[in-house]
């Protein structure tokens, strides 16, 4: 497979697209999808996708459906044309070809995200009580930048604090929100909640060599016991980032409504045979994988795909 780098590429041993961008610019970005399977067509749908923060602190650079930050100047696929979707016979391969445009007014800061590549081929009807449908996924990272070299200070911020339910365990979820169009890498956070008044230290949770992508927010998950009473909490947030050490305090309360709502029973107990088939289904892998090249947009043949600019 014959591959170029764009020219505009930042760092050529770098494993992902890193690109130094000008104001009103306008290129392409390529991908390859190859189809490894002998036997059978397959579909992939190709797409554009804005880096998020999980809820374990982690830079996510699959799709989600979160909103776009308040913060975010722009995002990914703000940028980028419209996804694309290819359907490759048994052994075939195309290029997948996306046009971006840098706004007049510039970037500030860091762009982050992903080409995404699904397979989302339908699985023949197998006339079973039970069928195994697996879907490849792929994606490899995006990062514009105006000025690569470039680090800002960040800042990080509360949102909100407020009760909830994760995976049926009673817990206090602190939005917290990275202010600021830079990644970070290395955080180290401690999150205490105590009742309002009151020094003794009721829930807590640490995060070690945690991450953020640029302009983005998630949901720092404190476990709560399976009784969280009413009444008047505080949440105290430390948190180290870029060599910048954030302190971060909210007051919250929990209603006798919310309360009721909290006291849960017991996780649910897992269904063995449906863990035994995604074990399967992880197992069997798919037939299709992503060959990414840096290709260089004049390259011309007959496999070339370009999705139209929307």
């Amino acid at each position: 497979m014959r591959q170029s780098t764009p020219r505009n590429q930042t760092n050529l041993k770098l494993g992902y697209f890193a690109l130094k961008v000008t104001p009103g610019q306008s290129a392409t970005l390529s991908v390859q999808v190859q189809n490894i399977s002998k036997t059978s067509t397959r579909t992939t749908r190709v797409s554009p996708t804005p880096a998020t923060t999980s809820s374990s602190a982690e830079i996510n650079y699959t799709p989600t459906g979160k909103p776009k930050d308040p913060t975010a100047q722009y995002t990914l696929n703000q940028l980028f044309s419209r996804p694309a979707t290819v359907t490759l016979k048994p052994g075939e391969g195309k290029v997948v070809t996306f046009q971006y445009i840098i706004p007049k007014d510039g970037l500030t800061g860091q762009i982050l995200g992903s080409i995404y590549a699904l397979d989302e081929t339908r699985a023949a009807d197998s006339g079973t009580q039970f069928a195994l449908q697996n879907h490849f996924a792929m994606a490899i990272g995006v990062l514009l930048a105006q000025d690569p070299a470039a680090q800002q200070p960040v800042t990080l911020t509360l949102r909100t604090v407020k009760p909830g339910i994760t995976n049926h365990v009673p817990t206090i979820l602190a939005n917290v929100e990275n202010q600021t169009a830079q990644l970070f890498r290395g955080m180290t956070a401690t999150a205490t909640v105590t009742r309002s008044g009151s020094d003794r230290v009721l829930y807590t949770k640490k995060i070690i060599n945690g991450a953020m992508a640029p302009n983005s927010n998630f949901d720092l998950t404190i476990p709560a016991d399976t009784h969280l009473t009413p009444g008047p909490y505080t949440l105290i947030l430390t948190a180290s980032a870029m060599g910048q050490v954030f302190h971060l305090r909210r007051n919250f309360t929990v209603s006798t409504a919310a309360a009721q709502q909290l006291t849960v029973a017991q996780p649910a107990r897992t269904n063995a045979w449906a863990a035994w088939l995604t074990a399967i289904a992880a197992i069997l892998g798919a037939m299709i994988i992503f060959w990414i090249g840096l290709l260089a947009r004049n390259r011309k043949g007959s496999d070339h795909y370009a999705p139209k600019h929307g």
